[in-house]
């Protein structure tokens, strides 16, 4: 998964002169040209697999809040992975 800036994929969107040439390639090209943001991505509390364990050592006691509690090595309980 890329991670990008929106704000700046907006202003390579609206640089093209002609949007008449807007086509799924330059879009694309101008998705890789966007920069990638410094994000971590995290897992919440309701959606990871260890949710309502009292022993998650993942997120601590967040889960008995509101399952709103997050953390970077939740792992989620559909399996889907994140790189």
């Amino acid at each position: 998964m890329k991670l990008i800036d929106a704000d700046a994929l907006i202003k390579n969107l609206v640089s093209i002169k002609d949007l008449r040439t807007l086509s799924t390639k330059t879009i694309g090209e101008a998705i890789e040209k966007t920069p990638t943001v410094d994000a971590v991505e995290v897992v919440r509390c309701k959606d990871c697999k260890w949710y309502g364990y009292y022993s998650c050592e993942m997120g601590g006691n967040n889960w008995m809040r509101d399952g709103n509690g997050f953390c970077d090595r939740g792992e989620r309980k559909d399996g889907e992975q994140h790189e």
